[in-house]
C-alpha cells in the first residue's frame, strides 16, 4: 500500500497519490486508508485545490473461481455470502470512499 502527499504551499495546491491498496485482501490497512481519505477531506475543506492520483491495484479483485483465490488472503470483514460478488463489493467500498471526497481524480 502506498500513500504519497505533496503540498505545494506557493499555489494552494495539494496532490495525493494512492496506489496498490488491494482492498479486500487480508493485508489491506483500512485504518491507514481511512486516515488518508480524512487528510484529503481536511485539505479540501480548508479551501485548497486538491487532486488525487490513483495507481496500481485499488481492489484485490480475485474471484472465488480464480486459481489464485485463497480464503486465507481475504479481509475478515467479508463473509461467505460475499464471495459470489467479492470484486464488486471491494470496488463498491473504494468507490464509496472516493465519492465522499468531491475532488478531481487523476488516473495513473
Amino acid at each position: 500500500m502506498e500513500f504519497f502527499d505533496k503540498v505545494f504551499k506557493t499555489n494552494n495546491f495539494s496532490l495525493y497519490h494512492i496506489s496498490d491498496i488491494h482492498e479486500g485482501n487480508a493485508g489491506f490497512n483500512r485504518k491507514a486508508f481511512r486516515e488518508h481519505v480524512k487528510k484529503i477531506k481536511l485539505a479540501k475543506s480548508s479551501g485548497r485545490t486538491v487532486k488525487i492520483s490513483l495507481g496500481g491495484d485499488l481492489i484485490d479483485c480475485i474471484a472465488i473461481d480464480d486459481k489464485r483465490f485463497s480464503p486465507t488472503e481475504i479481509d475478515k470483514k467479508y463473509k461467505i455470502a460475499d464471495l459470489k460478488d467479492l470484486p464488486k463489493k471491494q470496488a463498491n467500498y473504494v468507490l464509496d470512499e472516493f465519492d465522499t471526497l468531491t475532488v478531481d481524480v487523476i488516473m495513473a
